[in-house]
């Protein structure tokens, strides 16, 4: 894998990961065809900071995340009151599970594109 290409797509991607998971991710890069970089490249990964906004104003940050059930669940929740904690500690949770979720996404792809190269 070109230095290059990985370099570029780490940085612009930086934001959208646990920074911790960089290195390792990196190192996994290196490891794939110039090709199936082209994959990692075009991923639907998710910004932090939209999660960030949609969970202050209409509390739906894990609709957008794909956690569908618990979203659902936490807008019920609001709607009787009970929810509003849970809305607050989302708020300040919602980037780092966009995060999160980005780096799944990575780590599905990166085990089927590993299988792949396999003989």
């Amino acid at each position: 894998m070109d230095k290059s290409q990985i370099d570029l797509f780490l940085m612009s991607a930086m934001e959208k990961f646990p920074t911790a998971h960089l290195g390792i991710m990196r190192m996994q890069l290196e490891a794939l065809d110039n090709e199936k970089m082209m994959v990692f490249s075009s991923l639907p990964y998710k910004e932090p900071q939209t999660a960030t906004i949609l969970a202050f104003t209409c509390a739906c940050d894990r609709l957008y995340l794909d956690d569908i059930g618990l979203g659902i669940l936490k807008l019920v929740l609001i709607l009787f009151v009970v929810g509003f904690i849970w809305w607050v500690i989302d708020i300040f949770t919602a980037a780092d599970r966009a995060r999160e979720h980005n780096l799944k996404l990575f780590s599905q792809q990166m085990v089927i594109h590993s299988f792949s190269s396999q003989p």
